[in-house]
């Protein structure tokens, strides 16, 4: 609302003025609130995640004070890996695969505060064959087996046995001969000497 307030001044002799008229006028702010919670992310590892808080109401200017969970909250500090530290929107480029943790605490210039959802970033490495197929020497009759282990990416991982003929590699199919198709082994069994002899 609007109040109005005047000063009357009177001297020791009587004689009096009125001021001007002075309006005060009282206007109430909305709560500061979260209008904009920053997202999860997935991203490569060594490409940028971008995180983007919005607030409304309390009272501007407002501050921003970016942090990430260690065994405890810590504000973030200036680094290669961050910029935006002071701003709604912070840039993070992670330099390790796993889950970083990430939250902003917004201040008005009244002092009051909110502290948004966790974000979580994802820094996916890429895909890495751990352990390789090993070359195996066996007799006729017999069997081989070929293991192959991968990490990094995104899992569930798909796997696609290829044999090479002449001089182009195709998919193998699960036969008498191979097993294991779209698994992490592969199962081959020669043929046995009588077949050998016969083929």
């Amino acid at each position: 609302g609007i109040t109005q307030v005047r000063c009357i001044v009177m001297d020791s002799d009587g004689n009096d003025i009125t001021s001007r008229v002075a309006k005060i006028t009282v206007t109430q702010s909305e709560p500061l609130s979260i209008t904009k919670q920053p997202s999860n992310v997935n991203v490569k590892l060594g490409k940028s995640a971008t995180l983007t808080v919005e607030v409304s109401g309390g009272k501007g200017p407002y501050t921003y004070t970016w942090q990430n969970m260690g065994t405890r909250w810590k504000n973030i500090l200036k680094s290669s890996q961050y910029s935006g530290l002071d701003t709604n929107t912070l840039t993070f480029t992670p330099n390790f695969a796993g889950t970083t943790e990430i939250r902003c605490i917004i201040e008005d210039s009244a002092g009051n505060e909110v502290t948004t959802n966790v974000a979580l970033v994802n820094a996916i490495a890429d895909p890495l064959v751990l352990k390789q197929p090993s070359n195996a020497n066996i007799d006729l009759g017999t069997s081989a087996s070929l293991t192959v282990e991968a990490s990094g990416g995104t899992a569930p991982y798909t796997y696609s046995w290829q044999v090479s003929i002449g001089s182009r590699w195709s998919p193998i199919s699960n036969n008498a001969q191979y097993s294991g198709q779209g698994t992490t082994c592969l199962l081959y069994t020669s043929p046995s000497p009588r077949d050998a002899t016969l083929s």
